[in-house]
């Protein structure tokens, strides 16, 4: 199976509930939009430096 991948530049939802890569709680209003993956080391992926700009896992996201 081959999966589509997440990279830099994917447009990504983040899971209802998920946490911050750090673990912190998120607005509900954050699931709702679409971001950018701006960075992406390992498992971490930054979201949108210019807004939200915030650290999520992978496992977190979902590509649209």
């Amino acid at each position: 199976e081959n999966k589509p991948t997440i990279t830099v530049g994917s447009k990504v939802k983040i899971k209802p509930g998920a946490k911050s890569y750090e673990g912190a709680s998120m607005a509900s209003y954050v699931y709702n939009k679409v971001y950018t993956v701006d960075e992406l080391k390992g498992d971490r992926a930054v979201l949108d430096k210019t807004g939200l700009c915030t650290a999520f896992h992978i496992n977190n996201l979902i590509l649209v």
